[in-house]
C-alpha cells in the first residue's frame, strides 16, 4: 500500500512571469520533469520558507537585480492541497541536494563545451568569495518541499488553492521582462481575476518577504514604475513620435485605472 506524506498548512512556490502567465491562461499547474528520477516523478517545487532569503528564494530575488527578472512566490494553501487525489509532498534537501552534490568531485568544476562552471557551483564560489553571505548551511536542511501526483502531471483550478500571490519587481527589467510586463498589466490582470485579485505588489525586498500589504504599490503605479524605459525602449525599435509613445502610455494606464 501506498503511503501519501502531507503538505503542511502553508506552502510557497516560486516562479518567474512566462510560468505565472502560462499557469493563469490554463488555471492549472502543471508537474516538471526535471530531475524527476530524484524526486519520485514529475514534481512540483514548493518551500515552506516565506523569505527571499534562503533555498529558492534566494536564487530567484538574486537573479532579480542582476539580470532584470521579476520574481514571484505564489501562496498555497496546504490543507487544500492535501484534498488532491494521490498528491504526495516529500521534504526535499534542495540546500544540499541541488548546490553541493557534486559540487567537490573532480571533472565537474567546468563545462568542457561552454568552458562555463556549472550554475549551483556558480551560486556556491560567488557567496565563498564573501561577495554574498551564503544562505546555505553546511548541513543538509529540509526545508523545501517536493510534490508529487503518483502518475498525474497536472492540477486543474489551479486558482482555488491560491491565498495570494506576491510579486517583487526589481528596479529594471530586462528587454524579455519589459516586453512580457506590458503584456502583464494590458491583458492579464483583467482576463484573469481569480488570479489577479490575490496579487500584490512590492519593489522592496523586506516588504515583500514580511508581506507587508501597507507597502505594497498601487496599481495605478505599476506601469509607470518602467514608463521612462518603455518609452526608450519604443523609441530604439520602433520609429514612433513623442506624442505616439504618449498615448500608449496613457491607454495602458487608463485601462489600470479602470480596475482600482
Amino acid at each position: 500500500m501506498q503511503i501519501y506524506e502531507s503538505a503542511q498548512d502553508i506552502e510557497y512556490h516560486y516562479t518567474n512571469l512566462r510560468a505565472l502567465k502560462k499557469m493563469m491562461e490554463t488555471d492549472t499547474f502543471n508537474m516538471n520533469d526535471v530531475e524527476a528520477d530524484k524526486r519520485g516523478g514529475p514534481h512540483m517545487s514548493l518551500t515552506r520558507m516565506r523569505s527571499s532569503r534562503s533555498g529558492y528564494g534566494w536564487g530567484m530575488m538574486r537573479n532579480a537585480e542582476k539580470f532584470g527578472e521579476v520574481v514571484i512566490r505564489i501562496e498555497l494553501d496546504g490543507r487544500m492541497l492535501n484534498n488532491v487525489r494521490n498528491i504526495n509532498v516529500r521534504p526535499y534537501d534542495y540546500n544540499y541536494n541541488e548546490f553541493r552534490d557534486g559540487f567537490d568531485n573532480e571533472g565537474l568544476d567546468f563545462d568542457s563545451e561552454t568552458m562555463q562552471m556549472p550554475q549551483r557551483m556558480q551560486i556556491l564560489k560567488y557567496a565563498q568569495n564573501g561577495e554574498l553571505k551564503s544562505p546555505y548551511n553546511t548541513e543538509e536542511v529540509e526545508a523545501e518541499d517536493s510534490l508529487t501526483l503518483n502518475g498525474d502531471d497536472q492540477i486543474v483550478d489551479a486558482s482555488n488553492y491560491i491565498t495570494r500571490i506576491d510579486i517583487f519587481l526589481p528596479s529594471h527589467l530586462s528587454e524579455s521582462q519589459l516586453g512580457l510586463w506590458d503584456i502583464f498589466l494590458r491583458r492579464y490582470l483583467d482576463d484573469y481575476p481569480d488570479w489577479s485579485e490575490k496579487m500584490h505588489f512590492y519593489n522592496d525586498i523586506n516588504a515583500f518577504d514580511y508581506q507587508r500589504d501597507d507597502k505594497e504599490l498601487p496599481i495605478s503605479f505599476l506601469y509607470g514604475l518602467y514608463k521612462q524605459q518603455y518609452a526608450q525602449s519604443l523609441a530604439e525599435n520602433i520609429v514612433l513620435t513623442e506624442r505616439d509613445i504618449r498615448k500608449m502610455i496613457n491607454e495602458t494606464m487608463r485601462r489600470i485605472m479602470k480596475r482600482l
